[in-house]
């Protein structure tokens, strides 16, 4: 998603594959972006009924996978990043002024919807991190209203990235599609009624469209800048 001021970060939305599998043959490579003051991302692995948002200085890594269906690798990983309290607080204060009741934690780890994507995007780990739960309620407006809370972060120097895995073309056409909409008002009323998409009961069953909520939280923050599709790249 791209940004129409030169000051405001940008908005992502991207795949952590399955699991931690992409990382247990992973090399260091060239970052997919460049340094930030901090970062925000929503994680499908971590619902709650009301909003979390990991506060402290450091976090440990939450290994949130069988211990006994994958190698040992698989809960070797490290990823050093830092918190950042100050932002943690910010997102909070945000977040209540359009009326959610958001809850600060400092005790739980980065699960892999953390640790994982943001290894290839910035293997360098020096970009603060807040992590951000998702609502069990999986209410598709209350969604896209936390853009009012996040979006205006974006201007103070915090980028927003969210993780959202699709795996069926139909479906992921209809999402290109109305994410490319130029009116930012009119591409926000078509993914309010994503349930209208192709396939959307296979790739994301009634009651079980929690990967999915984390996207509606990138395309919010997103606007009404317009949105541009960069690249992609295979994991």
């Amino acid at each position: 998603m791209s940004s129409n001021s030169l000051n405001r970060r940008h908005v992502l939305a991207c795949s952590h594959g399955a699991g931690p599998f992409v990382l247990l043959s992973y090399e260091p490579q060239k970052p997919l972006i460049p340094v930030l003051d901090g970062i925000i991302l929503a994680t499908v692995h971590w619902e709650t009924d009301q909003l979390t948002i990991s506060a402290a200085a450091q976090h440990d890594l939450l290994f949130d996978y069988p211990r006994n269906a994958l190698p040992k690798e698989a809960f070797e990983i490290v990823y050093l990043a830092p918190g950042h309290p100050e932002l943690a607080r910010k997102v909070a204060q945000r977040l209540e002024a359009v009326g959610f009741e958001p809850q600060l934690d400092h005790v739980r780890g980065w699960d892999h919807g953390v640790f994982v994507p943001m290894t290839y995007l910035r293997p360098q780990a020096d970009i603060p991190i807040v992590q951000i739960s998702c609502l069990k309620s999986q209410d598709t407006v209350a969604y896209i209203k936390i853009r009012q809370a996040l979006g205006s972060l974006r201007d103070e120097g915090y980028a927003v990235n969210e993780n959202v895995p699709n795996n069926n073309v139909a479906f992921e056409a209809a999402l290109e599609q109305a994410m490319l909409i130029a009116d930012a008002n009119t591409r926000l009323e078509r993914l309010t009624n994503w349930r209208s998409f192709p396939d959307h009961k296979i790739v994301h069953p009634l009651a079980h469209a929690d990967y999915f909520m984390p996207f509606l939280v990138a395309a919010g923050a997103g606007a009404p800048d317009k949105t541009t599709k960069y690249t992609t790249w295979t994991l």
